[in-house]
């Protein structure tokens, strides 16, 4: 029986309209219900218990801060902490996302109180300590690390959810129900495999060519370090990656095929530029692969695998969705294009 879940999106507001609307898309488009300030127009202490009982009611609880603290209650801090902190001492599966830098926020959006600048700052450490968070640049790429952050949550930290009531039946009625239910997955895996336009949805997107930037370093000789950076697009990167996909793969291969291509690069530059060495710090790869996997998923390359695999596995498993298929090949075709007018212009 399918679920729905309720997720609860803590934030400060008007900093971050833009960036609360992509999370809430993101939200809708894995079928969950967001909940969040909107049901609050006029947060106060009278409304706080309101506030617990809907924190309570909900299976996950999302945290987007940036550079402001927000409004205080009566004890001088904010909602948004205490949101926070009550949902983890309610046990409540918690993600959190932070600005990676604050600096580059336009000044309404940052505190310019020395207080609260202060108060800001000790939340930000106590969620660091706390647990782990994911650190998020814009509004865009946000909505591609909720997605892929909650698949995992609902993998790892399954919830009670929700099921319509009409779907609560007898144990004859449910069997029929399943069977129905079966079929019709079946007949749409049927349509997806052939299926290869673009999804909907993602027609107005960049189609691929966002830039991913990969920073290296290369040591020229008697101490002399430069640092760099690699511009990838991300249909190049999907170029390298995707012929892994052709069938499931765990992140964990992906990041290890990640790592190696941008190592080559890293090489490439290395020899280009008559430098002894070259490196790429590889404790970014969790960070730039689940922005790289958002990208995918967002355009419709990419889908989780629905292979079952062993209750013990907690690994996220990839594939390629019949139009990430019909994607590569328009890629590989294009490199061939490219190679054979190279070849005869010489």
């Amino acid at each position: 029986m399918e679920k729905m879940y309720q997720v609860f999106v803590s934030s400060t507001y008007t900093d971050l309209i833009e960036a609360r609307q992509k999370v809430i898309q993101a939200l809708l488009e894995l079928d969950c219900f967001p909940l969040g300030m909107e049901l609050f127009p006029a947060i106060d202490g009278s409304t706080w218990k309101l506030i617990t009982q809907v924190i309570d009611k909900c299976d996950y609880y999302i945290l987007i801060l940036a550079g402001r603290y927000g409004s205080l209650g009566p004890d001088g801090t904010s909602y948004t902490e205490m949101e926070y902190r009550y949902a983890i001492e309610q046990g409540k599966p918690v993600i959190a996302f932070l600005h990676d830098d604050i600096s580059k926020l336009e000044p309404e959006d940052r505190e310019n109180d020395d207080e609260m600048i202060k108060k800001l700052e000790a939340f930000r450490k106590f969620i660091g300590n706390e647990r782990h968070y994911k650190s998020w640049a814009t509004s865009a790429e946000l909505g591609g690390f909720v997605s892929i952050s909650l698949i995992k949550l609902f993998k790892t930290t399954p919830a009670i959810g929700w099921v319509r009531a009409d779907t609560v039946a007898g144990a004859d009625a449910a069997q029929e129900i399943q069977k129905r239910d079966e079929r019709i997955e079946q007949l749409e895996e049927e349509l997806a495999e052939v299926r290869t336009d673009a999804p909907k949805g993602t027609v107005d997107l960049a189609q691929g060519e966002v830039h991913i930037y990969v920073s290296y370093i290369l040591d020229s000789g008697r101490g002399k370090l430069s640092e760099d950076q690699l511009i990838l697009t991300v249909n190049k990167l999907f170029h390298n990656i995707a012929p892994l996909l052709v069938v499931e793969r765990s992140e964990f291969h992906i990041r290890l095929k990640f790592e190696k291509y941008i190592a080559g690069l890293v090489e490439k530059k290395k020899i280009q530029m008559k430098a002894i060495a070259g490196s790429y710090n590889s404790s970014n790869s969790d960070h730039l692969l689940a922005n790289i996997l958002a990208h995918f998923l967002r355009l419709g390359y990419i889908k989780k695998s629905s292979i079952p695999h062993n209750d013990t596995d907690r690994n996220i498993y990839w594939t390629l969705t019949p139009y990430g298929h019909t994607a590569l090949n328009r890629l590989l075709e294009s490199e061939s294009t490219d190679e054979y007018y190279e070849s005869n212009s010489q």
